[in-house]
């Protein structure tokens, strides 16, 4: 027996005797092993027998070589990928591959039957990436050639559009009237505003002629004309030689001052008791006192340069020469030989004037006999450039805004001579002084110092310093300003004879062309600000060689006359048209035109087709018309939440069921599946058949059953 001892006598310890009965262990490389004797220790079953059973023997499973090596009943229990499905480093996606051992057992390595799989077009994703013929479909999603790709010009006017995955549409409404394929507001010959008719102005925008005027008048003699100014029932038109005094009653010339020995510099001011006041080249104050006849009077003592600007303080004049200010012969500062801004006054004793590069601010007291008591300089502050033109007060804001050059910049200081806000102006220059509205938004002109560069009319904030909007225009030499009226309407005059008209938002309302009218075959131009009389309706102009025009306006824009022989075109093409008598809102979708431009629900475009037109649908969802989803969308109602929708319930079966542009995308196509069992098991993709989500693949070929486990 085996216990070590020579039982029989023969000199031999337990000889001859075999394995003993199966150890515990008998799964895995285990399978099969027997205990051994050992002497005194009897049958034993451990480690050394297991091991010398089987080789693969493993106290822990540290292997991956398809054994149970520590015979616990799992096999490669520490390589848990093994027999998952991977994807090698190939150029799709499809996990055609299954994590195997490799060759030296240390580790698993992707073994892939099936690499680089391309995407073809077969409604299918091939290539594993969750995208459907990708990169290979048509441009309308299908597997055909096309005729021509969507969004293509066609026909007349017209943009192809997918009909369906293999189908091109061209959708083409044809010319307008204008021989243009712009939808434009109205018809030609059509009425427009002011009894006139809408005549092309170009394929694809319309003028509204109209004939109507109140008067003009041709200035005889004269050219570089300054900005009218009015009092009473006079008009006072200044040139560099001369002034004319009109009656705008009559429409008839008064009088006409002209000399050979004055040069005027300045437009006319009027002064207390409607004194005129100009002055001129030779450093002189020309006074004009308009009593039905010219009366002249020269101030003394005479400059030594020319005078550039004039400012009225009550009952005193302040002049500007160019080395000097003075408050009329009664207090004078020296600016040295630098040019300095125009002078500005409020509170009927402060002077605010840039000299040099400072702008300074000057406060003067009067006795009761009128004359100066006292005047001190209350702060001075530096500006980065040069002064272009004059500063204005914003007593409402409690503002000082004045424009600079080299560089171009627009600056906000407070009452106190701290700045607040700099807007600096890219690749312009002032070319006006700035302006306020009744809001508290300025209005600065600009123009581009390049010739033939573009102008803009700029609106900032006066707040912030930010940009509200801006209108751009061509022209050279621009010298005018532009005019606020109090219902908000701005008046401009520009270098190309034009007169503009636009409300507070930069919208233009129309715009008057001067033109000779008179037969001298010459180009009218404005180097003048426009002449704004609100108790009269009236807007006066005046060009640069003397045509003087009397406009008739309302609230929002000319008013109808009937005096002949004035021309007037209000040129508005399809993009910027506003009539004249709609008060504009958001535009929504809603079938009426709430902008006034006059289009309907145009910003609702569904694939450049406007609403009320028809469009060809997505899917399997036909033909239907682009209609208004709610106030701010619109969509073709024959897709989803339109009114005739044709689609159903997405299946499985290649086709966009449901309209919604995407193929099957409730199905989880591409994605790993198993086909077949046991031994036969294998990886597919899971895919459509016969409009239901299967497994598509083969599973492995059965083998004859062998006793195997």
């Amino acid at each position: 027996i085996c216990d070590g001892l020579d039982n029989d006598c023969d000199g031999l310890t337990d000889e001859q005797l075999g394995p003993g009965e199966f150890c515990p262990q008998q799964q895995g490389v285990c399978r099969g092993s027997q205990a051994d004797c050992r002497g005194k220790e009897k049958y034993v079953c451990d480690t050394k027998v297991y091991k010398q059973h089987s080789f693969a023997f493993m106290d822990v499973e540290l292997k991956c070589d398809y054994l149970d090596n520590d015979c616990d009943g799992e096999t490669d229990e520490g390589f848990a990928w093994k027999d998952g499905f991977c994807d090698t480093n190939d150029q799709d996606a499809c996990e055609f591959g299954t994590w195997k051992c490799n060759q030296d057992g240390s580790a698993v390595e992707c073994v892939e039957y099936a690499t680089d799989v391309q995407e073809i077009c077969d409604y299918g994703d091939n290539d594993c990436d969750g995208q459907t013929d990708e990169g290979v479909a048509n441009s309308c999603g299908g597997c055909s050639s096309l005729s021509q790709e969507p969004g293509s010009e066609c026909g007349q006017c017209g943009v192809a559009s997918c009909q369906e995955l293999e189908e091109i549409k061209c959708i083409d409404p044809g010319k307008n009237g204008c021989n243009g394929c712009s939808t434009l507001p109205a018809k030609p010959g059509e009425a427009c505003s002011f009894s006139g008719k809408w005549s092309c102005a170009g394929k694809n925008s319309l003028h509204c002629q109209v004939q109507e005027s109140l008067w003009q008048l041709k200035l005889p003699e004269g050219k570089e004309f300054f900005t009218p100014s009015l009092f009473g029932n006079t008009v006072y038109a200044g040139y560099p030689g001369g002034l004319y005094a009109i009656d705008h009653n009559s429409q008839k010339i008064k009088w006409h001052f002209k000399s050979s020995e004055t040069s005027f510099t300045t437009p006319p001011m009027i002064g207390a008791g409607g004194l005129v006041i100009l002055g001129d080249d030779g450093g002189n104050i020309i006074q004009v006192m308009d009593q039905g006849e010219t009366f002249i009077s020269q101030s003394t003592p005479k400059f030594s340069s020319a005078i550039k600007g004039l400012a009225n303080m009550g009952r005193q004049v302040v002049i500007l020469s160019q080395h000097q200010i003075e408050l009329l012969n009664l207090w004078m500062i020296k600016t040295g030989p630098s040019t300095a801004s125009l002078p500005i006054t409020y509170n009927g004793q402060n002077i605010i004037v840039g000299i040099g590069n400072r702008l300074n601010n000057y406060q003067i007291t009067f006795d009761g006999l009128n004359k100066i008591k006292n005047s001190q300089r209350i702060w001075s502050y530096q500006i980065p450039g040069q002064f272009a033109w004059s500063p204005i007060i914003l007593n409402q804001k409690g503002l000082i805004v004045f424009a600079t050059k080299s560089p171009a910049a627009l600056i906000a200081l407070d009452m106190s001579g701290n700045k607040k806000w700099q807007q600096d102006l890219v690749d312009l220059e002032p070319a006006s002084t700035p302006v306020a509205d009744a809001h508290g938004n300025i209005l600065v002109l600009t123009q581009n110092p390049v010739v033939g560069g573009k102008n803009q009319l700029i609106s900032l904030n006066s707040d912030s310093g930010l940009q509200n909007w801006t209108f751009s225009f061509a022209g050279n030499s621009l010298k005018s300003a532009p005019i606020i009226s109090s219902d908000d309407q701005i008046y401009l005059n520009t270098p190309s004879g034009k007169v503009y008209c636009f409300d507070k938002n930069g919208k233009m309302q129309w715009f008057f062309q001067a033109e000779d009218i008179f037969g001298n075959d010459s180009n009218p131009l404005y180097h003048s600000s426009p002449l704004l009389l609100p108790e009269k309706n009236q807007l006066y102009t005046l060009t640069n060689d003397g045509y003087f025009y009397a406009l008739a306006i309302e609230d929002k824009g000319y008013s109808a006359g009937n005096w002949p022989h004035f021309r007037h075109d209000s040129s508005l093409s399809a993009d910027s048209l506003m009539e004249i008598n709609c008060i504009p809102e958001t535009e929504i979708c809603d079938q009426k035109d709430n902008d006034c431009d006059p289009k309907t629900d145009e910003p609702f475009i569904l694939e450049r087709i406007v609403v009320g037109e028809n469009c060809p649908g997505k899917g399997q969802c036909r033909q239907g018309l682009v209609e208004c989803k709610d106030l701010n969308s619109a969509i073709c109602s024959s897709l989803p939440e339109g009114s005739n929708y044709q689609g159903m319930e997405e299946i499985c079966d290649h086709l966009d069921n449901d309209c919604d542009g995407h193929t099957d995308e409730d199905f989880d196509l591409g994605a790993n599946c198993l086909v077949g069992v046991g031994q036969c098991l294998r990886t597919g993709k899971k895919g459509c058949s016969q409009g239901k989500l299967t497994c598509l693949g083969e599973p492995g070929e059965p083998q004859e059953e062998v006793c195997d486990y």
